[in-house]
């Protein structure tokens, strides 16, 4: 059948998007808190920052730290994002295979991005210049 392909895509990147949705109104009475169009997605943002978003493949976009990116990489539950060819530090995609993890992702990266974030390594914190 033609178009059985992107008719399964669309069908994961809308229950992906019904997922952030679920997650997103928990936010939207805090302060700053809006959405907005993100490649076709309804982005969650903080202060005009975006603090995730769904891709055209179902999988959410977030950002958290650096470390935190990296050890959620190296445990196999998310992918760096490539941004301009390259992978980036802080932005993550966690595939809707792993979507029980996205609320608590998703509050990582409110706090993160809204500034709220505490290192969990008191012995290095992250300072906001450094971001």
């Amino acid at each position: 059948m033609a178009g059985t392909g992107d008719d399964g895509a669309q069908s994961t990147r809308r229950a992906a998007q019904e997922i952030l949705d679920r997650l997103a109104s928990a936010y939207t009475d805090r302060p700053g808190v809006d959405r907005a169009a993100m490649f076709g997605s309804e982005a969650v943002r903080v202060g005009g920052k975006i603090v995730g978003f769904v891709t055209p493949e179902g999988e959410l976009v977030v950002k958290v730290p650096a470390p935190r990116a990296s050890a959620l990489v190296e445990a196999g539950t998310a992918a760096r994002m490539a941004i301009g060819g390259r992978p980036a530090r802080e932005w993550l995609g966690v595939p809707l295979a792993r979507s029980g993890l996205w609320a608590d992702l998703l509050e990582e990266s409110f706090a993160y991005v809204s500034g709220a974030y505490v290192s969990e390594s008191a012995t290095s914190p992250r300072r906001r210049s450094e971001a």
